[in-house]
């Protein structure tokens, strides 16, 4: 009898804690006005290029502490006032020999320290406008991050159940070889509600993204001479968004790209270039 009793409480217990699972859900980043939070970046790629026979492998980091205060909050939208401290890249790279010097490099930018960012966010998780200028320094670091695209998914307009999934589309464009090229993606995504988990002690809506389908193209050039990439990639994320307001408490992913950079001239090369790129965003607390 007492082990029935233990067993009927235990299913209780379980069944209560997973009621809001089972109940339709809506979605929506809607912080209050006055809310503050601070989020540790951290981005490492390796990147793979194969050029004359030789493999040459670039290993980076990027780190920062971005803090963020609800400047404005109405029904149907967000201003976040943003800044960047702490940013700091390391760099390794292998197997240059002649090509170029092997080396590990650390670079720290307190100039970047206060340089602030405003973003409006819509209910549904998009960035609907930024005040930051990509070509300066500190705003090419910014923009390195995709801090607003990891911590808002495209959310729906619809309630949802657990399992459920959307999709949304896309289209980025990066500054590539020293501001003098262009690099479009564009991602297909299919994004899955998972339910409500506590995560760093926060109640959250967990959201699991993949891409269905991830297609880049973009030219450059470098040391005057022209080239054109294309290739393909995948993309998993995992975001977890406080329940109720919508705002992360921990995003993190894995995005990996194949390209053929094709060198045009008297010569042309294709050189195959692979990326691996792991990225967490990590809310270090509130206000």
């Amino acid at each position: 009898m007492a082990v029935r009793c233990v067993l009927f409480i235990l299913c209780a217990v379980w069944s209560a804690g997973n009621v809001t699972g089972t109940e339709p859900t809506l979605l929506r980043v809607q912080p209050r006005k006055g809310m503050s939070y601070a989020f540790d970046v951290v981005n490492s790629s390796t990147q793979v290029m194969t050029l004359m026979g030789r493999e040459i492998a670039n290993d980076i980091t990027s780190k920062a502490r971005v803090s963020v205060v609800v400047s404005d909050a109405t029904l149907d939208r967000s201003t976040l006032t943003c800044s960047v401290s702490h940013a700091r890249t390391s760099l390794s790279s292998r197997g240059a020999n002649e090509v170029a010097l092997d080396k590990d490099t650390t670079f720290e930018f307190p100039q970047f320290d206060g340089s602030a960012i405003v973003a409006v966010i819509s209910k549904t998780g998009s960035v609907l406008s930024t005040t930051f200028d990509q070509a300066t320094p500190a705003g090419v670091f910014a923009a390195s991050l995709r801090f607003f695209d990891r911590i808002f998914p495209d959310l729906p307009q619809n309630e949802l159940s657990v399992g459920d999934s959307w999709t949304s589309s896309r289209r980025d464009s990066a500054l590539a070889g020293n501001n003098s090229g262009l690099i479009i993606s564009n991602i297909r995504l299919k994004h899955t509600f998972r339910g409500v988990k506590d995560t760093l002690g926060v109640a959250c809506w967990f959201i699991e993204t993949v891409a269905t389908a991830f297609d880049q193209e973009g030219s450059l050039t470098m040391n005057d001479m022209a080239m054109t990439l294309d290739g393909q990639g995948t993309l998993i994320q995992r975001t977890f968004l406080e329940r109720g307001t919508g705002m992360a408490v921990l995003s993190s992913g894995d995005v990996t790209t194949q390209l053929q950079m094709s060198i045009t001239g008297q010569q042309a090369v294709v050189v195959p270039v692979d990326t691996h790129l792991s990225f967490t965003i990590r809310r270090k607390g509130t206000e």
